[in-house]
Parts: C-alpha cells; sequence; structure tokens
C-alpha cells in the first residue's frame, strides 16, 4: 500500500503514500494469519478513535478487488457522512492507481456515488446502515461493517446485509 495507494493527509491539504502505522501493521498481520489459515477473515475489532482500522480495511478491500476477479466489497457505515468518506478513500485509491500504474490498475465499467465497478468484474461499494433491507440481494465476498454500535435496524441490517456474504473456504 505504501508504496501503490494515496490517501488525503490528516489535515486535508495533500495527497501523499499511504504508509502503514503500528496498528495498522498489526492489523494486516492478524487478517493474513487468518486468511492463510482458514481462507477467510472474519475479525471484530474494538478500538480506539482514530485508529485508521476503516481505512486499512478499505486499502486491503482494494487491493482484493484490483487483483481477484470477481470480488465483491460492500462498506456498511452508520452515517451517510461516514459512507461518503469511506468510499471517497476507494474513489481517491483507484484516480491514483490509475494514474501512476495505469498498467496494474483496472479500469472502471461503471462509477456513482456508491458504487464502482471494475474490468475485471470486481464492485466496490458502501451503503448506509439506516434501512433494514440493505444489502438485500447482493453477494458480498468483503464486508467492513463501520461503527456497527451506532447502526440503526442492526437486527433487520444481520437478515439482510449479513446473510449476504459467502462463507468462502480454503480447499
Amino acid at each position: 500500500a505504501g508504496s501503490m495507494l494515496k490517501t488525503k493527509t490528516k489535515d486535508g491539504s495533500g495527497v501523499v503514500n499511504m504508509k502503514f502505522d503500528r496498528v495498522q501493521r498489526f492489523i494486516t498481520r492478524v487478517c493474513d494469519r487468518q486468511r492463510a489459515e482458514f481462507g477467510w477473515v472474519r475479525k471484530i475489532f474494538v478500538k480506539g478513535r482514530q485508529q485508521r482500522t476503516s481505512s486499512t480495511i478499505a486499502a486491503r478491500f482494494f487491493r482484493d478487488a484490483q487483483m481477484l476477479p470477481g470480488t465483491d466489497v460492500f462498506i456498511l457505515s452508520h452515517e451517510g457522512k461516514s459512507t461518503d468518506a469511506l468510499f471517497q478513500k476507494a474513489v481517491l485509491f483507484n484516480s491514483e492507481l490509475s494514474h501512476q500504474f495505469p498498467q496494474l490498475a483496472q479500469g472502471t465499467v461503471k462509477e456513482n456515488r456508491q458504487e464502482m465497478e471494475f474490468t475485471n468484474r470486481s464492485t466496490y461499494g458502501v451503503g448506509t446502515a439506516g434501512q433494514g433491507n440493505t444489502g438485500r440481494g447482493k453477494t458480498i465476498t468483503r464486508f467492513h461493517g463501520s461503527e456497527c454500535a451506532f447502526w440503526d435496524n442492526a437486527d433487520e441490517i444481520k437478515t439482510g446485509v449479513l446473510q449476504a456474504i459467502a462463507l468462502m473456504r480454503k480447499d
């Protein structure tokens, strides 16, 4: 990520290479270890504010959507403002990767305010937890729930988006 993905500076004044800090490297290690052992990652992170956990997950998922054809990413946040901010991270990743490394970047077939579809049939989408039917009808291979404690309709979401997550086995 540090050499290929770009992120905004904390103060929003510019764009820099994404460099993982200690917490982000820890998240990456434990996720990679679980994926190697079981073929999937299921983690719940209880964390402090501003530890860039969602940025780390967004970067991992963007990489997967770029490199693994047919990957379906969905990130669900508690409020519209957070949803927009998380999606803008992926839009920036895509824009900067396409500019710096066009030979590695997948083109987009579709892009709107909540979803990008890439030429390799992968998708990267976001949603807000305000509606109970969020995610219904999807098949999701990468899911990140942000600020779950603040989701409206959490019980209904469990029967929508959480049941859309594909269980992938390592064979």
